[in-house]
């Protein structure tokens, strides 16, 4: 069923996937994204070509635009403010293969009045494996205008 959150991130993953944008192609390869609740977001990545490096595994720069724009999503199921990126880590654990499936899971640990912060685990279909973990600080402008 249906929720405002879940619509919200559903529409977020649906715009941002269709822009044309760096952080399309690996959006494109999200799906079962409806188990979006209050701050949390969840999908399954099918790990592409695109996606990959000279070595045939998921790129870590995949695996950081990942991070980022699926915490915004799972952001974006408590507020309208998307934010501005203060700070991204993430770490690298395990690879995952051409034609895997990832399933990546977000949640905001805590939102402020104007920092939010995100944490992201990504761990293979296959085996449970975990593939990375990230973790994601935003800006979240007060009003309807930011200098930024």
């Amino acid at each position: 069923m249906a929720t405002p959150a879940s619509d919200a991130a559903a529409r977020f993953l649906r715009d941002a996937a269709s822009a044309g944008t760096y952080d399309a192609a690996p959006l494109r390869r999200c799906s079962n994204a409806a188990s979006a609740t209050r701050g949390r977001f969840a999908c399954d990545l099918t790990v592409t070509r695109e996606l990959t490096n000279r070595f045939g595994t998921l790129h870590g720069g995949a695996i950081a635009t990942i991070v980022d724009v699926l915490t915004t999503a799972a952001l974006l199921t408590m507020t309208t403010r998307g934010g501005v990126s203060v700070e991204l880590s993430c770490a690298y654990c395990a690879p995952a293969t051409l034609e895997e499936t990832v399933r990546v899971e977000c949640e905001v640990v805590k939102m402020g009045k104007t920092l939010a912060w995100m944490e992201c685990r990504m761990t293979r279909a296959s085996d449970g494996e975990v593939v990375a973990t990230g973790k994601h600080t935003k800006f979240l402008p007060v009003g309807t205008t930011s200098k930024l």
